[in-house]
């Protein structure tokens, strides 16, 4: 009979096998056989999938490019749709990467299709083509399980939020037009599915884990752009500037901010730093690195943000922040190497 396993959570461990066996920590013969035990072709595995989602995307914007008439369109998207689900549901391993590239194909011309034709209809029609964008992805990463189609159901949700890219001639932007609504959606899915994955069925698992970082790495977006500019609650859904243009619409506009509620940029400043601070102890709590290298790859950002913002114009308020990060750095590797071994004696302690 196998021993019970004592955690709720699928750990991820890290080990240096040369400097174990260096440090006669370890046998070769028991680092030869950890090193078999390994995951393998873990970066092919990326690889692909890297190839598979660019290829699919790259795909579907050259048949876009071409302007076929949206019935072309739609059968294109069906036919490669049933194509890569009839692989799919063979289930056989050799057929699987082609499988579901073509469903990819499929989910996303279709989703083009659905975006022509509600950019056709008139108000309020429009603006109801991201919801079920969202929803046909959100669909598809249940259906068959797929981790990209997860991540693209969370990007989905930020665009229904009002959030979106641009693209000009070496220039990118990140709008999130709904910071503070966007970082409580995000949050609270991303939360709901974080402690919920590990009771799903295993098939489900990955497509969850996608699901919550790529939800967490939205959310942090919203920070940011919310860090720079605050918040005017509910703007780009209430306010007569996405509604109206007229020669008016801006004086209606900037009335409309008089009587809104707005969350000023300090805010942001303050708050966002805390809640990374947070996810850092729950990611170690729960032995999740991307969560702490994320949170901290994020609070960069911060500090470099504000650096350039405040800190640069401010030599006083730039020595205040240094000797602030300096201590929370020294507090964080005396707590960390504490936390770490409490940690591990509770792990090892038998349930």
């Amino acid at each position: 009979m196998s021993p019970a396993v004592t955690w709720t959570n699928t750990p991820r461990i890290t080990l240096n096998l040369a400097r174990l066996v260096a440090d006669g920590r370890l046998e070769v013969g028991e680092a030869d056989m950890l090193l078999q035990l390994a995951e393998q072709s873990r970066l092919r595995r990326i690889l692909v999938n890297m190839l598979l989602i660019f290829g699919s995307l790259m795909v579907v914007g050259g048949v876009l490019a071409l302007k076929p008439t949206l019935e072309t369109g739609l059968a294109l998207a069906i036919c490669s749709l049933g194509l890569g689900t009839g692989l799919f549901a063979k289930g056989r391993r050799e057929w699987g990467l082609l499988g579901r590239a073509l469903i990819h194909m499929g989910l996303l011309g279709l989703s083009g299709w659905i975006a022509m034709q509600f950019w056709r209809m008139p108000e309020p029609w429009p603006h109801l083509m991201w919801p079920v964008i969202a929803t046909l992805f959100i669909a598809g990463a249940i259906g068959y399980r797929d981790s990209q189609l997860a991540a693209l159901a969370a990007i989905a949700i930020g665009y229904v939020l009002g959030g979106s890219t641009r693209y000009w001639h070496a220039s990118y932007a990140l709008i999130v037009e709904e910071p503070v609504l966007s970082i409580a959606a995000f949050s609270l899915l991303g939360a709901i599915v974080f402690w919920f994955r590990n009771r799903l069925p295993l098939a489900y698992q990955q497509p969850a884990t996608v699901f919550w970082r790529t939800s967490f790495i939205l959310g942090n977006f919203a920070f940011w752009v919310g860090t720079l500019w605050g918040d005017y609650i509910l703007d780009g859904w209430l306010s007569p500037y996405y509604s109206t243009y007229s020669t008016d619409t801006y004086r209606a506009y900037e009335a409309w901010r008089e009587q809104a509620l707005h969350v000023p940029d300090i805010a942001f400043v303050v708050a966002w730093p805390i809640v990374l601070l947070v996810a850092i102890a729950v990611g170690a709590k729960t032995r999740q690195l991307f969560l702490v290298n994320a949170s901290l790859v994020f609070l960069g950002i911060h500090f470099y943000t504000q650096f350039h913002e405040v800190m640069v114009w401010n030599p006083v308020g730039l020595v205040v922040g240094g000797l602030l990060a300096v201590g929370l750095g020294l507090i964080l590797v005396r707590a960390n190497l504490d936390w770490l071994k409490r940690l591990w004696q509770r792990w090892r302690r038998p349930a």
